[in-house]
């Protein structure tokens, strides 16, 4: 069961009420939620062929309890297009300086963020999008019972990495990620610059709420969690359904935990 003033929505959530959950994310009242394109089509061109999940199927952990943190302000970025962004950058990897700290109790859970040069991105201000996305009291700590704090030293374990289509598909061999989606490889999240820049359209254009979604979704694979899907019409889409290929009749979600 979830900490008092979440709501779990990893797995089987409970249904809420659509008018609310919209008008919270900005994404329009019941009924139009966004254009759902076919199941075989990505934005920006391309198929939608998944990566395979790092694990076999399995039904999803149980939410855990813990304590609610604050929501930090998303960094916000300049708007990109596809053409910003190119297939093949550097394939040079730079960790981003400085450290942010964890903001909550529970197991210290220290990552590295890195950027691929020749990418367009502020490193610092995808940074505090990042951390911003991890240490959100919607996010991954309280249900897991961790606090995410970044480093550009040792001792981490995990990086995040967002690179160029290329780099991405080689980084999540042999994942297949056909140059438009993201993955969880080893110890590495890798999330691919095409999505960074241009999200999806069922979300609306706000990037702020796909970022969360697309660092939720890959850094929930690295804490164990498998792909999921919509458990009905009208409800929020699981964080680890698959979103960057479509939300079906469910409606979109960045968060694995909401205020209740």
């Amino acid at each position: 069961m979830a900490a008092a003033g979440i709501v779990a929505v990893v797995g089987t959530s409970p249904s809420l009420g659509a008018d609310t959950w919209l008008r919270d994310l900005g994404l329009g009242a019941v009924g139009t939620p966004g254009p759902t394109p076919p199941a075989d089509t990505l934005a920006g061109g391309g198929p939608a062929t998944s990566a395979p999940a790092t694990s076999a199927p399995a039904s999803p952990p149980p939410a855990t309890t813990g304590s609610a943190t604050s929501v930090t302000p998303l960094a916000t970025e300049p708007g990109y297009d596809a053409a910003s962004i190119p297939p093949r950058a550097s394939g040079r990897l730079v960790t981003v300086p400085g450290r942010s700290a964890a903001n909550a109790p529970g197991r210290r859970l220290v990552y590295r963020l890195q950027v691929e040069a020749g990418l367009p991105f502020d490193p610092a201000t995808v940074a505090g999008t990042v951390h911003a996305v991890l240490s959100d009291r919607r996010g991954w700590q309280p249900l897991e019972k961790v606090a995410f704090e970044r480093t550009d030293g040792a001792g981490y374990e995990l990086t995040i990495v967002i690179a160029s289509p290329e780099t991405t598909d080689r980084l999540c061999y042999p994942l297949d990620t056909v140059g438009q989606l993201s993955c969880r490889n080893g110890p590495r999240v890798i999330l691919n610059a095409i999505r960074w820049a241009v999200g999806v359209p069922w979300y609306g254009g706000r990037m702020d709420l796909y970022h969360a979604y697309l660092v939720n979704h890959e850094v929930g694979h690295a804490l164990g969690h498998s792909h999921e899907y919509c458990p009905g019409p009208g409800r929020p889409a699981p964080v680890m359904m698959q979103q960057s290929k479509g939300v079906g009749r469910c409606l979109p979600n960045p968060w694995p935990a909401v205020n209740a």
